[in-house]
């Protein structure tokens, strides 16, 4: 039988303000009885005043042979107002192209990789400081690339209890 065990959070609307706080408590209740089973408290990421108090995360896949996924990269992004991830991305390419277009080091690494610069060649060579100013100047932060490759990658769908 399942007896999920979940945080509790107040209904919208209804939400503390945590805005004045530098801590906030969690408990982890039992589903059933309503019963505390632990609790803690924790920093408040609300607390730090961010420029870019957004984030959104940008998937690119690779498929390998039989259209399978054999790598991914998850490209973190902070941003000052809302906005789609399709806004995004255009966004960070546009400013790849500026800065391909009008660096050395960016015409650099777009003549190294045969002017195929992809999010694999943006996580080895890291996020260089003219695109991150130029992001800057439109509100959004490129905070990390992350890539993971075949051995790291599961079904989504997989049961994780007793997988091992």
């Amino acid at each position: 039988m399942c007896h999920p065990l979940f945080l509790l959070v107040p209904r919208l609307g209804s939400l503390p303000d945590f805005s004045r706080s530098d801590t906030v408590s969690l408990q982890r209740r039992d589903h059933r009885s309503a019963r505390v089973l632990d609790h803690q408290s924790v920093e408040n990421p609300m607390s730090q005043q961010s420029p870019y108090p957004n984030q959104t995360l940008l998937a690119f896949v690779r498929s390998g042979s039989f259209g399978a996924i054999d790598s991914m990269a998850i490209v973190t992004i902070r941003h000052a107002t809302v906005m789609r991830p399709s806004e995004l991305r255009t966004v960070v390419c546009e400013g790849l192209t500026h800065w391909v277009s009008t660096t050395n080091e960016g015409r650099f690494a777009w003549d190294a990789s045969c002017e195929d610069f992809n999010v694999g060649d943006l996580a080895d060579q890291g996020v260089p400081d003219p695109l991150s100013e130029w992001l800057a100047e439109r509100g959004i932060a490129i905070q990390s690339v992350d890539t993971l490759h075949d051995d790291a990658m599961a079904d989504f769908d997989m049961v994780l209890p007793f997988a091992a």
